[in-house]
């Protein structure tokens, strides 16, 4: 079962000590940030910038793989030197790569008449709502009570199955709709990582899409933000987004001085 991550700091600060090049990964919204019934409300902490750019200025190499659009991630974390990738890693951008999956455009009248007809479908639904990306779109359920959310993932199976263009991910309390290519939030750390050149990576992510690149994201130290240690398999746990950013707050002050740290801002 997954250790406590706080209770074994001595463990985690003695790998990080010996790194050349250390990497750490971040999902944010239920990790970084509180999940919060809003999407499009939300704030990021000033402590928790603060963390981000400690771990910078240290030297690390910092990434947030979020399902949330580039212009979402821009706003909100607005840190000079951090990578961002949205989609789901769809799309890249930092200091070492700027990227953007070939087959990642909008999935033209595919992804325009599903989008019409879940919107008009769950129009019925005001509780859940359906929001464009530059290269997917999501249903959102957080707001409904559970037998309405089943009968909205009945609703988007049942649309979407009727696309083979289209392929759907499960996040937290909302489905992701993307064009049918085989990639994922491990693949888009696995590009993440070599073009940093990082000797030692960590993923710390909490709904289902973070479950799946804990279990692929092999040689990596791994961190799940539940409540059940037991439905997990990574290495580490904590229960709060809040506790993810006291270990960053406590790894940054513990990470040895680097040269050719990251311009920070």
């Amino acid at each position: 079962m997954a250790l406590l991550l706080l209770s074994n700091m001595k463990e985690i600060v003695r790998e990080f000590e010996v790194s050349r090049r250390p990497c750490f990964f971040f999902d944010l919204d239920g990790t970084l940030i509180p999940f919060a019934d809003d999407p499009t409300h939300v704030a990021v902490p000033a402590p928790t910038l603060s963390a981000l750019r400690t771990l910078l200025v240290r030297g690390a190499g910092v990434a947030v793989i979020s399902g949330r659009s580039m212009e979402d991630l821009s706003r909100l974390l607005p840190i000079g030197g951090l990578t961002l990738a949205a989609d789901f890693g769809l799309r890249i951008w930092g200091p070492t790569l700027d990227y953007c999956h070939q087959d990642a455009e909008w999935s033209g009248a595919d992804m325009e008449e599903s989008m019409e007809l879940l919107s008009h479908r769950l129009a019925a639904h005001p509780c859940s709502f359906v929001e464009r990306k530059e290269h997917s779109f999501a249903v959102h359920y957080r707001r409904c009570r559970d037998d309405v959310r089943r009968q909205v993932l009945r609703e988007v199976n049942e649309v979407i199955s009727g696309f083979r263009g289209l392929r759907t991910l499960r996040g937290r309390l909302c489905v992701e709709v993307f064009p049918a290519i085989d990639w994922s939030k491990a693949r888009a750390a696995r590009l993440i990582e070599k073009s940093m050149s990082a000797d030692l990576c960590l993923y710390c992510g909490d709904d289902y899409s973070d479950e799946t690149a804990i279990r692929q994201l092999t040689g990596y130290l791994t961190v799940r933000v539940t409540k059940h240690p037991e439905h997990t398999r990574a290495g580490y746990y904590v229960t709060t987004p809040g506790a993810v950013i006291r270990f960053v707050e406590a790894i940054s002050m513990k990470l040895p001085a680097r040269s050719g740290s990251s311009s920070v801002q």
